[in-house]
């Protein structure tokens, strides 16, 4: 691989502290691994793998960058087979330290407890377990200070309880807990926040940190606002010809000057106070209205607005804010008391059961390693000092105090060796809210921005992921709103992406961005038929991406040619897989994700929301706690009646109610027993249904007292067969992955001391009420062809060649949410001032509003950040939608964007700004490209006009023309004439081109049920047909109708014809193309040819002969996970089942036929195409039939179904013309009359006779 100057730089810099800026797409990743292969290559200045420490902060980057390292070692091994010391690497590099800092910190306290007195066979503690020992330990000392009727206590209570209820107190002190665990010294921290409280007088106040930096920022505000009204003058006077208007936003410019020239805190606030009233009025009369009111509207009230809010949050009586810190300091301390109690209390119980939460791994370790009265690296840091020759720290953006403390003790600085290797982009920051701190980053960044012999700074800015058209609009974009006191970043070109891909057709305009505002009228709602806004939205990205897969659009793809064996680029259409649906957030509360997967759905793009909430609420994890439940208490009929309706028991609401209905007094469980009793014979079906779910039932409700809870919910999941059926539904794989997890949750607690049903049942109870969710199990791969719905937080690390960044009108995340109280990490804690004899009059304090507006800076920049990531995801394409409602009555959108783009936004406006357009759309509008027009178009988001079939054509001709200029290109010389022959060939043959040489029964099926417009989306599509490659055919046949002859071919004839099988269920490429109820119709056939229907099987035995073809091979891994094994136990006690056993034992049976006959089209195809009478034209017809029957008298044909149908008449329907089919070949082959045409349905647990022809 080709390294660029820079790169090479930071693969080859030794014996420094190096921090390495690297921008999104730099090559990041590739280039730290480069480094550790080169160091413990180097035969210069070799080192051992494992002397190198090697920090990420997933676990799959860890994984991934140590398996790249190894295959490393591995090639150079075999490259240099007799040097001893790369072969020793290869031992050396599973003991490598390549892992997180949690894992990390794991491992300094396994080899050191006895420094700190803990017990070494400690776990760490899963977040359920640790959510509900925080419950218990904030119970506690909230009784025991309720107990002690502090007077300060009592005063906290009444002054922020609400409704009669404790909560924002237990609240507020959780919070307050866990922001002080991200310090290095939690009690040096809560001491700090006590001192700022200590102030004797005004003086004292203006010291403080929080207040200097308010007053820097509100300075800043003023100063910004001025450079906005030199902007303005100019753009009024010169370009607008306005000298009236110019001159009066000059003279708002004199009362900031001296508002600016100001110098004292206290003299500046009150300038500010009286500067609000200073600014002049313009009356001239003559002056154009329109022009007026766009000066005033979109110019002068923000800035005229902004000066008058920072006077008002400045009290008239400036010692008013002394008072306000004093009265509130014993509230605080009481606060900060309450978080010691709650922490020391949470401490002991995890020390009752020998558990560690993360929290105490890193601070646990950090004690070991520095000494927190000397703040001195400790005798086991200097150990870990001297072993490593190298410390290097991945998105070293997203460290907190903790772990760079931590880190720093054990890289070499204080012995002398720098060897301390960070890697990160400050401008992917993102984590503020596990309490990130960029600030770390940034003084190392301002620190190393010099060479020395100690240290140095290497920025990687060039982007090797993304086409220059999405470089330029997050340049642009990032340009204009992004700066160091917002962002951490002032976004200059010096620190802006630069192109360094290298794409085919680098300059072609499908590639551009694409801005979309949505903002539908209610006759544009009532039009599509839409209930909101969102809907709209939803429906217009689902039509966009059906466009790019309709019309092919091209994206770069790279493959290993066969020949040289060397990597080339190459073209190929986008596929679901391609394309990511980024929103700032994915919850479903409001039903939006909902919304945006049933509108993809309904133009049938497969997607998937990578998300992971909502376990307790999936249909099968419910199902279970339901049968756990009424495990546990039978007498509990929500539950019990949620079991009897699921498959496990499988009644219908009729039956439910009839059930009910006759004995109205019990409960449900004993108004079953009754009526079994009870009901007549005609109530046959609803008592089978009773028995069969009893019985197994009632074995369980005994044995579980002795069953491990592992082992009785896997006894649940096989004897109910109710894991084989949620895997065949549609998502059974996260389905079969959720249940799956629920058993590693049981083994959890099993490991715990919790062996019985009720206390894991009540730990459910808690994890329920207290939201602690359990993560929905994903099993997502990179095969799967689905398009993927994620937060912009999920996809950092990921790129897309086409993203879609939807909901950017949507309100952004931050914002101190909790009204009582507001924290900041950096300046402290404020709380209301609390007046009043019941202290229940409140109002914010200066040092609130003060700490509000801090947060909200940082906050803001971090959404800047968020939205960076999202923008820098897309390799190849961008789409942006969203509301931007820039219009008003009194002026227009595209007026506004007019303005701000020339003059710029305010610090004030970007603070203000709550959504992602409000950044992006005044950055860009007036961007010109080099011909001098708008370079980027600003789209309404219309449903119909923007994707409309006639701009599909035209962007479909335009791809086609960019597929076909890009194969010209990459032709040899010597193979353009070919191409040219190819594409003025002319097809010789009239109208039966237009029909295949061959047809599936399937296909044939299917073309009838599109004529009875009766497709259902979850029938069974398997139907055991295999399909002929039409190119392994010989066309002769079909002339000389030789294939008459030989109807049934053998399966080795099949075999080599057949390009995609659908029964190999564990085929790579059927995977991803069938959906779950062929996968479940496969499987049942496979394991009905298996069985031996001579045999009398009992349940038991059934499940042993199906393990045994699965151990066997017969069956694959997920072919017996989903068979329906009750179905089957069904199956064999049919008359069905016994007509098959009759006809194996006197060898009349003949199972899994493979046919193929030859057929005139019109015959194929009579009452589903026109074709003229003298249309002879013949082609292929071929299936698989499941069993015949062979009689002296004539054939039996049966089929298996299982379709999720409700009657009879729906069965028939579909599959009618199929058996008739089937009926035909047979009766050709074995030149006998059809008896009988059979389905037997899986679902109605039943056969249905089919009518012959």
């Amino acid at each position: 691989m080709k390294w660029t100057d820079k790169q090479e730089k930071v693969i080859y810099k030794n014996h420094k502290d190096i921090l390495v800026s690297a921008a999104a797409g730099s090559g990041k990743t590739a280039v730290l691994v480069e480094r550790i292969i080169q160091k413990v290559l180097s035969q210069d200045d070799p080192c051992d793998i494992d002397r190198i420490l090697v920090l990420t902060f997933t676990k799959d980057a860890a994984r991934e960058m140590s398996e790249r390292i190894r295959k490393a070692i591995d090639n150079a091994s075999k490259a240099n087979p007799g040097d001893m010391r790369i072969s020793r690497q290869k031992t050396l590099v599973h003991y490598a330290q390549i892992s997180t800092i949690d894992s990390f910190c794991t491992y300094i306290v396994k080899n050191n407890f006895q420094a700190i007195n803990v017990d070494p066979d400690f776990r760490v503690v899963n977040p359920a377990e640790s959510a509900l020992m925080k419950q218990e330990a904030m119970d506690e000392i909230m009784e025991k200070n309720y107990e002690e009727n502090n007077d300060i206590f009592r005063k906290l209570i009444a002054s922020y309880k609400t409704a009669n209820s404790d909560q924002n107190i237990r609240d507020i002190v959780s919070n307050f807990y866990e922001k002080s665990e991200s310090f290095a010294w939690p009690d040096k921290w809560l001491d700090e926040i006590s001192n700022l409280y200590d102030v004797k007088d005004f003086s004292d106040v203006l010291k403080e940190p929080w207040m200097e930096k308010y007053t820097y920022y509100k300075r800043m505000v003023i100063n910004d606002i001025l450079e906005r009204i030199d902007r303005t003058y100019i753009f009024l006077k010169e370009d607008r010809h306005c000298p009236g208007f110019a001159d009066l936003i000059k003279q708002d410019g004199e009362v900031l000057r001296d508002l600016v020239s100001v110098t004292g805190t206290e003299e500046f606030f009150k300038a500010v106070k009286e500067a609000s009233g200073k600014f002049p009025r313009f009356n001239k009369k003559d002056a154009d209205p329109d022009t007026k009111t766009l000066v005033q509207k979109i110019l002068r009230d923000p800035w005229k607005n902004a000066v008058k809010s920072i006077g008002e949050d400045v009290p008239d009586d400036i010692n008013e804010i002394l008072y306000e810190m004093q009265s509130a300091k014993p509230l605080v301390d009481m606060i900060i008391r309450l978080t010691r109690e709650y922490r020391d209390a949470y401490n002991r119980i995890k020390d009752e059961t020998n558990v560690l939460d993360f929290s105490d791994l890193e601070h646990d370790a950090l004690n070991i390693l520095v000494d927190d009265d000397t703040m001195e690296p400790t005798e086991a840091a200097l150990e870990f000092q001297t072993f490593y020759e190298e410390v290097m720290v991945d998105e070293y953006q997203d460290s907190n105090e903790v772990q760079e403390v931590l880190l720093s003790a054990v890289s070499g600085d204080s012995i002398g060796k720098h060897n301390y290797f960070c890697v990160g982009d400050v401008k992917q920051s993102i984590y503020g809210f596990r309490q990130a701190d960029p600030g770390i980053f940034m003084k190392k960044y301002d620190d190393f921005a010099d060479e020395n012999e100690d240290h140095i700074r290497i920025d990687l800015n060039m982007n090797f992921r993304s086409r220059k058209q999405v470089l330029d609009i997050t340049n642009e974009t990032f340009a204009s709103v992004m700066e160091r006191d917002m962002g951490d970043v002032d976004y200059t070109d010096e620190v802006s992406l630069k192109y360094g891909a290298d794409f085919l057709d680098v300059d072609n305009h499908i590639y551009d961005p694409e801005i979309y505002y949505v903002d539908p009228s209610q006759e544009d709602l009532e039009a599509s038929e839409c209930e909101n806004a969102f809907e709209y939205e939803s429906r217009l990205i689902t039509r966009r991406i059906r466009k790019l897969i309709d019309t092919r659009f091209p994206v770069q793809d790279k493959r290993i040619d066969p020949d040289t064996k060397k990597e080339e680029k190459f073209m190929r259409p986008v596929r679901f897989s391609d394309i990511a649906i980024l929103t700032r957030s994915a919850t479903d509360k409001t039903g939006r994700m909902t919304v945006l997967l049933k509108a993809l759905q309904d133009y049938n793009v497969d997607a998937v929301l990578a998300e992971r909430s909502g376990y307790f609420e999936s249909l099968e994890v419910e199902t279970i706690f339901s049968y756990l439940e009424i495990l546990d208490n039978p007498d509990k009929d929500t539950f019990m009646v949620s079991v009897l309706k699921s498959e496990i028991a499988g009644l219908t609401n009729d039956e439910l109610m009839d059930i009910r209905r006759n004995d109205e007094g019990s409960n449900f469980y004993n108004a079953c027993r009754n009526y079994l009793s009870e009901a007549g014979d005609d109530k046959a079906s609803t008592k089978s249904k009773l028995i069969y779910f009893f019985e197994l039932f009632d074995e369980l409700r005994i044995r579980q007292v002795d069953m491990l809870l592992p082992d009785l919910i896997s006894d649940i999941y096989d004897r109910t067969g109710f894991l084989n059926h949620v895997s065949s539904l549609p998502g059974g794989t996260i389905r079969r992955a959720n249940l799956l997890k629920l058993l590693d949750e049981a083994e959890n607690m099993e490991n715990n001391s919790t062996h019985d049903l009720y206390s894991f049942m009540d730990y459910i109870r808690k994890r329920k009420k207290y939201n602690e969710e359990i993560d929905m199990a994903s099993l997502l791969g990179e095969e799967d062809d689905v398009v993927r719905i994620m937060t912009i937080h999920k996809s950092k690390g990921l790129e897309f060649p086409v993203v879609f960044l939807i909901r950017a009108g949507g309100q952004l995340g931050g914002g101190s949410r909790n009204e009582k109280m507001v924290f900041s990490p950096k300046y402290g804690m404020a709380i209301k001032n609390v007046i009043g004899g019941n202290y229940k009059v409140s109002y914010n304090s200066f040092y609130m509003d003060a700490l509000k507006f801090l947060n909200t800076m940082e906050e803001k920049g971090e959404e800047q950040r968020i939205l960076y990531v999202a923008m820098t995801r897309a390799k190849e394409k961008l789409i942006i939608t969203g509301k931007y409602s820039g219009g008003t009555v009194d002026y227009s959108m595209e007026d506004k964007l007019e303005i701000l783009s020339e003059v710029g936004p305010t610090l004030y406006e970007k603070i203000g700004t709550n959504n992602y357009m409000s950044w992006i759309l005044p950055a860009i509008y007036n961007i010109k490209d080099d011909n001098g027009s708008n370079k980027y178009e600003i789209i309404k988001g219309s449903i119909e006009k923007y994707v409309s079939e006639e701009a599909e054509i035209s962007d479909r001709n335009e791809i086609e023309k960019l597929r076909l200029n890009t194969l010209l290109k990459t032709a040899a010389s010597e193979d353009m004439e070919i191409i040219k022959k190819q594409l003025e060939y002319k097809y010789i043959f009239g109208p039966e081109h237009e029909f295949k040489n061959k047809y599936s029964v399937s296909e044939i099926k299917h073309l009838e049920i599109e004529k009875n417009e009766a497709i259902i989306k979850d029938s069974e599509t398997n139907d055991n047909v295999t399909l002929i490659d039409e190119t392994l055919i010989d066309k002769t046949l079909l002339e000389k109708n030789m294939i008459k002859e030989n109807i049934f071919v053998t399966n080795d004839m099949d075999e080599c014809n057949q390009t995609e099988d659908i029964h190999d269920a564990s085929s790579e490429k059927t995977k991803s193309k069938v959906n779950p109820g062929a996968l479940r119709g496969t499987a049942m056939h496979r394991a009905l040819e298996g069985l031996d229907f001579t045999r009398e099987y009992s349940e038991s035995e059934l499940f042993a002969e199906l393990d045994k073809m699965e151990e066997s091979g017969f069956l694959t891994k997920d072919e017996a996970a989903i068979i329906n094994r009750r179905g089957l136990v069904i199956f064999l006690q049919s008359d069905t089942a016994k007509l098959l056993g009759r006809a194996q034992k006197e060898n009349r049976l003949l199972r899994e036929q493979n046919f193929v006959f030859s057929e005139e089209l019109k015959k194929i195809f009579k009452g589903l195409k026109e074709l003229p009478e003298d249309f002879s034209v013949e082609a292929l017809v071929q299936g698989t039939i499941d069993a015949l029957i062979v009689d002296d008298d004539g054939i039996t044909v049966v089929d298996y179904k299982t379709d999720r149908v409700n009657d009879e008449e729906t069965l028939r329907e579909r599959y009618t013309r199929q058996l008739q089919l089937y009926g035909e070949a047979a009766g050709r082959a074995l030149d006998l009359p059809i008896k009988d045409l059979i389905l037997y349905s899986f679902r109605l647990e039943k056969e249905v006779q089919v009518s012959r022809l």
